[in-house]
């Protein structure tokens, strides 16, 4: 049996970069936060926005990219600083 705690959504992602399941529920449905319905809605708006535009949809595409090769090149450095122990 879980508890309350273990079925609580929240914005922080299930587990690193490399395992992307943390990544593939909307924001609606892992948020826990009073303002979630206010938040999901700017965020919803600023999706609409950014689709409708090419340049933008590129333009954010090449920015996640490039915060995933920070997150994996951090996470490389750190299993190198403990002897890749983990």
């Amino acid at each position: 049996m879980t508890s309350k705690a273990d079925n609580e959504p929240s914005w922080e992602p299930i587990n690193n970069l490399t395992v992307p399941s943390g990544y593939t529920a909307s924001a609606q449905i892992q948020t826990n936060r009073q303002d979630n319905q206010i938040t999901f809605q700017e965020l919803s708006k600023a999706a609409a926005r950014i689709q409708e535009d090419p340049l933008k949809v590129k333009q954010l595409a090449d920015r996640v990219y490039q915060l995933m090769l920070e997150d994996l090149h951090q996470e490389k450095q750190r299993n190198n600083n403990y002897g890749g122990l983990f």
